[in-house]
């Protein structure tokens, strides 16, 4: 469930559009073009989190500030 969360959660953030396929009783979500702030906010978390062990807090609260700009 948390998977299907984290994959939903990212189909909505980083595409502007998720158009639903439907075949019977199974659907699939596909996305329309790519926003391209979003991607590269989204990359650059990573890299900080992953990369220089930033704190997951420090970066989403800078990402609240940048938000609130």
């Amino acid at each position: 469930m948390i998977i299907n969360l984290a994959v939903w959660f990212g189909l909505h953030t980083l595409f502007s559009k998720v158009v639903t396929w439907r075949l019977g009783w199974f659907a699939l979500d596909v996305p329309d073009p790519l926003v391209l702030p979003t991607l590269v906010l989204t990359a650059a978390a990573a890299v900080a989190i992953f990369r220089y062990q930033a704190s997951i807090i420090g970066i989403l609260l800078a990402y609240a500030v940048a938000g609130l700009v």
